[in-house]
Order: C-alpha cells, then structure tokens, then sequence
C-alpha cells in the first residue's frame, strides 16, 4: 500500500535529430491514464523540457482531477448507509473492547475501538461500557488489536502503517461470528497522529462489513 494518489511515469525518446518525452499520469485509486508530452531537438535542454512537460502535467491534474482522484464518501453518508442496510433487524447489544499499540507502545485511548463504538451505536446497537458491571451482559462481544508501525516520510509529512484484525463472538454460546482484518495507511505532521487516523479509518471499514454480519447472526438463531 502507498500513500500516493496520482502517479507520474516518464520516457524519453530520442529520434533522429529529436527529443521526446512523454509521461503518463495514472490515478492511483480510479486506473484512468491521461498523457502529456513535449519535444525538442537533441540540442535543447533537458531541464527546459522538463519544465515545459511539469506545467503540461500539472494543468492536467488540474483539469482531470475528479477523473483521476475517486470522490471521498463522508463519515455521515457511510453511517446512513449502514443504518439503511440494518434498520429490519433486530440488533443484538454488543461489548467492544479492541486494544492497540501505536508505535509498539500501548494506547490509553482506543482509536480504532472508539470508531468501532461510533459505528455501532450510530447504526442502532446498543453497547455496553467495559467498565459496566458484567451482570449487564452483553450477547455479542467484538474483539480485536490494532497495531501500527511507521512507514514512510517525505519532507515533513510521515506515514503510518496500520493493522486491525477483529472478530464477533457470540457470548452465551462462545461461537465466532465473523473474523475481518484491514490494513491502512494515512499521513500527518504527527506519527502518533497518523497512527490514530489510520486505525479509525481501518475501524470503520471493518464495522460497514462486521456489523451486518452479526446482526444477521442474532437472526439465525
């Protein structure tokens, strides 16, 4: 996994007394191409060329970004969408409790278990505190570890690697539910910030699967 969006390839080709670069400008997320190329003889300059080719690349973008970029789907149209999807079942109570170490250190608090807990409750499952007396019992417990590591740094930007693996767990019976894992990674001035945003990214795309999951569990039963 990487962090960019947009790549850039480059050729240069010499024919005859002519020089020609082309590039390639690829969408990371959406496979759409777009090219752009400038030439010169083989007595021009290479760094004018470049130049020359950086703004025609550079337009493109600009022109073909909706193109090249897929459009971010809000928080809020996620939520609603899960909620849709589970509004005819009836949602069983859940206890989450998902541990992590961000940087091989523990975290005192939970990014990826508080966007677990954000999902569930949003949706319509009622979750039981932790910290609750356990004669409140939950029936359905949703486990898991996250872990992060550093991963990458340009210029002042650092990159954080996470992993969440998670599974449902049936109390009273002690069966698995379902088992899901997700792997991210996100960027930001701050490591340990990065670190928490890829955890509750990789979080909530683990409760869009997971949660329909364990509610159409609870109905088999």
């Amino acid at each position: 996994m990487n962090i960019y969006k947009i790549i850039v390839t480059g050729t240069i080709f010499e024919i005859e007394d002519q020089l020609m670069i082309v590039a390639k400008i690829i969408g990371a997320e959406t496979s759409r191409v777009f090219g752009a190329s400038v030439k010169g003889k083989n007595s021009d300059s290479i760094i004018d060329l470049s130049e020359q080719l950086a703004t025609k690349i550079a337009d493109s973008i600009i022109h073909n970004g909706q193109l090249l970029v897929a459009a971010p789907t809000s928080k809020a149209d996620r939520i609603a969408k899960l909620k849709q999807m589970l509004k005819s079942f009836t949602k069983p109570s859940l206890r989450i409790e998902i541990t992590e170490h961000h940087i091989n250190r523990a975290a005192s608090d939970p990014a990826a278990q508080t966007e677990m807990i954000l999902y569930s409750i949003e949706s319509g499952f009622e979750v039981i505190a932790d910290n609750v007396s356990r004669s409140q019992k939950a029936q359905v417990l949703i486990t898991g570890e996250g872990f992060t590591e550093f991963a990458t740094r340009k210029g002042e930007l650092v990159g954080v690697k996470a992993r969440l693996e998670v599974k449902a767990i049936d109390i009273a019976s002690g069966k698995v539910i379902a088992v899901d894992r997700q792997t991210e990674l996100e960027v930001d001035l701050s490591e340990i910030i990065a670190a928490k945003k890829a955890l509750e990214k990789a979080a909530a795309k683990i409760a869009e699967r997971i949660l329909p999951k364990v509610a159409q569990a609870r109905l088999q039963h």
